[in-house]
């Protein structure tokens, strides 16, 4: 479940066209019509009102995700950048198409420069609240678009020669994703 970005672009600015891809997703994602729940050999007759989305909710689910990143513009350097994260969702019970989550997860940057490979190489510790909005459109697959804010601790280990050296960041994220659920 990687979050799409930086590879979509809208009159050729990459953030931009996230943003309308993301908005795309959540629109359709809200006023696409409940499917039937009958399959082709289905004999039990369910309520015309009940749809995916309450059928097959989950009390509570754990998601872990590893993204390999390329950054928007240059740095002045060359990095390596990846993610791992570990997300908490939990549907609201009357609205299971809204759950709000807790994301937690290491960014990490490895410094591709020549002469001191070291000294900007860094980690980033991050935590985030947001909202998601999946919808399911089949059984196992699922639309949706997320809303994340949060804050960073990002460690510099060899920046300087005293020893470790951190700074504090806020964190916004938005996404949009397809997501399969067996």
């Amino acid at each position: 479940m990687g979050t799409i970005g930086p590879r979509l672009s809208f009159h050729g600015q990459p953030i931009l066209g996230a943003l309308v891809f993301s908005f795309v997703l959540l629109t359709a994602a809200v006023l696409s019509p409940a499917q039937s729940l009958r399959g082709a050999g289905d004999n039990e007759s369910t309520p015309s009102n009940e749809g995916l989305n309450n059928r097959y909710r989950f009390p509570l689910s754990l998601g872990v995700e590893y993204q390999s990143l390329s950054p928007f513009a240059t740095y002045g350097a060359t990095f390596n950048i990846f993610d791992i994260s570990v997300t908490l969702r939990r549907p609201i019970p009357s609205m299971p198409v809204l759950q709000p989550a807790l994301r937690a997860g290491m960014l990490r940057f490895d410094s591709q420069d020549p002469i001191d490979p070291l000294r900007w190489d860094h980690t980033h510790w991050y935590g985030q609240l947001g909202l998601v909005v999946a919808h399911r459109f089949t059984k196992n697959f699922e639309i949706g678009a997320e809303v994340l804010a949060g804050a960073s601790e990002a460690i510099f280990p060899h920046l300087a020669p005293e020893g470790p050296v951190g700074t504090q960041n806020l964190l916004v994220e938005t996404g949009a994703r397809i997501a399969l659920n067996p």
